[in-house]
């Protein structure tokens, strides 16, 4: 059986404009690895409950939100559910503060190296921005996407919500996101090729949004730590 089409709903500001500058924070982020130039695009949406960020479960379940035998991570998502849709919004607050304080080292909701899901969305929001006008016409040409990273203090560890400051004095510009991420992701100190939404660059089908192809930047690097799903798989050797 097919799967439903995902459905975005974009602004028409972004469908509209004939250029867009790109002004993204350089950070970790749980869920990607890192969060730069592509991930930015996740702000063109009107709803973040159209955005799929994971599948519920383990991949030995057809999921990608923990790794298999993760027993606590998977006590932790039907509890997590349950606050979010049927416990009053201080509950909520109270038990998701706790959370962070007692259970950093949980991997959940998609936070690590396997979510094979969140790079999928980043990349479709990549393809509408860059090729598509009001009412999901095809541009013509491809919209111009210029890209200012904000490295002056950047963020490392447990991004993007509790990042560590990280400074290291840089703007990074580019007119391709792909481009700049790679590049960003080789200054962290990260392979690249490990990270899913950089990886996935060198598909046919991010060909409508990148003309990355492969190649590793020659770039100084002030290595960033990695989020907790992420540490000891993504660091450049």
């Amino acid at each position: 059986m097919e799967s439903a089409p995902t459905l975005y709903p974009v602004s028409n500001s972004v469908l509209s404009a004939d250029v867009i500058l790109n002004l993204p924070k350089l950070k970790t982020h749980m869920k990607t690895g890192m969060t730069g130039a592509l991930k930015n695009f996740v702000g063109i949406i009107g709803a973040k409950d159209f955005l799929p960020h994971f599948r519920p479960g383990s991949p030995r379940t057809g999921g990608d939100e923990y790794p298999d035998r993760t027993l606590l991570s998977r006590a932790a998502s039907p509890v997590r559910d349950m606050l979010q849709t049927s416990a009053p919004l201080w509950v909520w607050k109270l038990a998701r503060a706790g959370a962070r304080t007692v259970s950093a080292p949980l991997i959940h909701g998609g936070g690590w190296y396997g979510n094979d899901t969140l790079w999928r969305t980043i990349h479709d929001l990549n393809d509408i921005a860059r090729n598509y006008d009001p009412g999901g016409r095809l541009r013509p040409r491809p919209r111009t996407i210029l890209t200012l990273v904000d490295a002056i203090v950047a963020g490392e560890d447990s991004g993007p919500l509790k990042p560590v400051p990280k400074s290291t004095g840089l703007l990074i510009w580019g007119e391709d996101p792909g481009i700049v991420d790679v590049t960003c992701a080789t200054l962290m100190g990260f392979d690249w090729r490990r990270i899913p939404l950089l990886s996935h660059l060198c598909d046919p089908e991010a060909r409508a949004f990148t003309e990355f192809r492969g190649q590793t930047p020659q770039v100084p690097r002030a290595p960033f730590r990695a989020p907790i799903g992420w540490a000891g798989v993504i660091e450049a050797h």
